[in-house]
């Protein structure tokens, strides 16, 4: 993915991001809705509430206000149509992406410091590597921005320059490990109270207390 910013084509840009329902995700969506580019946005959607009407939900909130005001009703209305919604969890994985996108902004993630193990794995490490295989199997070349956090860089308190951070951590067994983790808590939970019987109590499995 060797395309800079500098050397973008000057038609309408194509950009997919992640991340829209977040705080980081709310303010890029509104800087490239500003600037007529063709949008996908990938969104995640939940029981009762579909992708796009999630998507519909993002776009009344705060951060949208000076935008909403600046272009009315019906320039919100054009710029819908220009918003294409990816229906999907990352960490599932992607439909086929489109192979003209010129840029891509990352920044899905689980930003909650007690999520499980498992859950945290699967959206900040599984969700990202779905990702690349999704843009490397669609074939293109865009200019790719992957918004992380300052942890990244441990415990440093100095400037910390965009460069790549040399690790010996095997990604992939990382995830085996948190997901089967899981299946196995589930598992001996599972067990123990089929062992206490329907009532919770150890004595209706006949165990002594």
């Amino acid at each position: 993915m060797s395309q800079t910013v500098r050397t973008l084509p000057l038609r309408r840009r194509r950009v997919l991001l992640t991340g829209v329902t977040g705080f980081v995700g709310q303010a890029v969506l509104e800087r490239f809705l500003r600037e007529e580019a063709e949008i996908h946005v990938v969104v995640r959607g939940r029981p009762g509430e579909s992708a796009e009407d999630r998507l519909e939900e993002v776009l009344t909130r705060a951060a949208f206000g000076p935008w909403r005001d600046e272009v009315g009703s019906a320039g919100v209305a054009r710029a819908r149509r220009r918003v294409h919604v990816v229906g999907a969890d990352l960490a599932a994985g992607l439909p086929a992406l489109p192979a003209d996108l010129d840029v891509v902004v990352h920044s899905a993630s689980s930003v909650s410091f007690d999520d499980p193990w498992d859950a945290a794995i699967r959206a900040n490490v599984l969700g990202s590597a779905r990702l690349y295989e999704a843009l490397a199997a669609a074939g293109g070349d865009p200019h790719v921005v992957h918004v992380s956090t300052s942890y990244v860089q441990t415990d440093r308190t100095d400037l910390a320059r965009e460069v790549s951070v040399a690790h010996d951590a095997d990604w992939r067994a990382e995830v085996d490990a948190a997901l089967t983790r899981r299946v196995d808590l589930v598992t001996r939970l599972t067990a123990e109270l089929t062992a206490e019987g329907p009532t919770g109590d150890p004595r209706a499995a006949g165990r002594d207390v």
